[in-house]
Protein backbone atom coordinates (compact mmCIF):
# COMPACT_ATOMS: atom_id res chain seq x y z
CA UNK A 1 0.00 0.00 0.00
CA UNK A 2 1.19 3.52 -0.75
CA UNK A 3 1.75 6.01 2.11
CA UNK A 4 -1.42 7.95 2.78
CA UNK A 5 -3.68 5.09 1.73
CA UNK A 6 -5.98 3.69 4.38
CA UNK A 7 -6.46 -0.02 4.86
CA UNK A 8 -9.97 0.44 3.44
CA UNK A 9 -8.39 1.63 0.19
CA UNK A 10 -9.33 5.30 0.41
CA UNK A 11 -6.65 7.96 0.10
CA UNK A 12 -6.06 10.77 2.53
CA UNK A 13 -7.07 13.19 -0.24
CA UNK A 14 -10.60 11.74 -0.10
CA UNK A 15 -10.85 12.42 3.61
CA UNK A 16 -10.98 10.43 6.80
CA UNK A 17 -13.81 8.15 7.85
CA UNK A 18 -15.51 7.89 11.23
CA UNK A 19 -13.42 4.78 11.92
CA UNK A 20 -10.24 6.72 11.12
CA UNK A 21 -11.14 9.43 13.64
CA UNK A 22 -11.87 6.74 16.22
CA UNK A 23 -8.45 5.17 15.65
CA UNK A 24 -6.74 8.57 15.87
CA UNK A 25 -8.48 9.23 19.20
CA UNK A 26 -7.49 5.79 20.50
CA UNK A 27 -3.90 6.46 19.44
CA UNK A 28 -3.90 9.72 21.40
CA UNK A 29 -5.67 8.33 24.48
CA UNK A 30 -3.15 5.50 24.70
CA UNK A 31 -0.30 8.03 24.70
CA UNK A 32 1.34 6.65 21.57
CA UNK A 33 3.96 8.66 19.72
CA UNK A 34 2.87 10.91 16.84
CA UNK A 35 5.56 9.15 14.79
CA UNK A 36 3.87 5.74 15.20
CA UNK A 37 1.50 4.46 12.53
CA UNK A 38 -2.18 4.74 13.39
CA UNK A 39 -4.01 1.39 13.47
CA UNK A 40 -5.90 0.81 10.22
CA UNK A 41 -3.80 3.38 8.32
CA UNK A 42 -0.40 3.20 6.73
CA UNK A 43 0.76 6.61 7.90
CA UNK A 44 1.97 7.99 11.23
CA UNK A 45 -0.28 10.21 13.34
CA UNK A 46 1.90 13.24 12.59
CA UNK A 47 1.02 12.93 8.88
CA UNK A 48 -2.69 12.60 9.70
CA UNK A 49 -2.65 15.73 11.88
CA UNK A 50 -0.63 17.63 9.26
CA UNK A 51 -3.28 16.73 6.65
CA UNK A 52 -6.09 17.87 8.95
CA UNK A 53 -4.26 21.12 9.81
CA UNK A 54 -3.66 21.84 6.12
CA UNK A 55 -7.33 21.24 5.33
CA UNK A 56 -8.41 23.61 8.11
CA UNK A 57 -5.92 26.25 6.96
CA UNK A 58 -7.46 26.21 3.48
CA UNK A 59 -11.07 26.63 4.56
CA UNK A 60 -12.76 29.96 4.03
CA UNK A 61 -13.55 32.16 6.99
CA UNK A 62 -17.18 33.22 7.46
CA UNK A 63 -18.08 36.90 7.68
CA UNK A 64 -19.86 36.22 10.95
CA UNK A 65 -18.75 33.43 13.29
CA UNK A 66 -21.08 30.57 14.09
CA UNK A 67 -22.62 31.24 17.49
CA UNK A 68 -23.40 28.40 19.87
CA UNK A 69 -25.05 28.42 23.25
CA UNK A 70 -24.39 26.31 26.32
CA UNK A 71 -27.51 25.07 28.00
CA UNK A 72 -29.83 27.95 27.16
CA UNK A 73 -30.76 29.50 23.84
CA UNK A 74 -31.78 33.17 23.81
CA UNK A 75 -35.38 34.00 22.91
CA UNK A 76 -36.11 34.11 19.18
CA UNK A 77 -36.59 37.91 19.15
CA UNK A 78 -33.07 38.30 20.56
CA UNK A 79 -31.63 35.95 17.92
CA UNK A 80 -33.56 37.56 15.04
CA UNK A 81 -32.51 41.09 16.04
CA UNK A 82 -28.89 39.89 16.41
CA UNK A 83 -28.75 41.29 19.95
CA UNK A 84 -26.89 38.29 21.37
CA UNK A 85 -23.91 40.30 22.59
CA UNK A 86 -26.04 42.67 24.65
CA UNK A 87 -28.28 39.81 25.81
CA UNK A 88 -25.28 37.78 27.05
CA UNK A 89 -23.77 40.71 28.91
CA UNK A 90 -26.96 41.13 30.98
CA UNK A 91 -26.71 37.57 32.31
Amino acid sequence: MKPGVHSQGSTSARGYTEDDYYEVNQHLYKGKSPDETVKGMTVPLREVTDNLDAALDHTSRPDQPHITYRGYTPPSDVRKADRRGRWRSRS
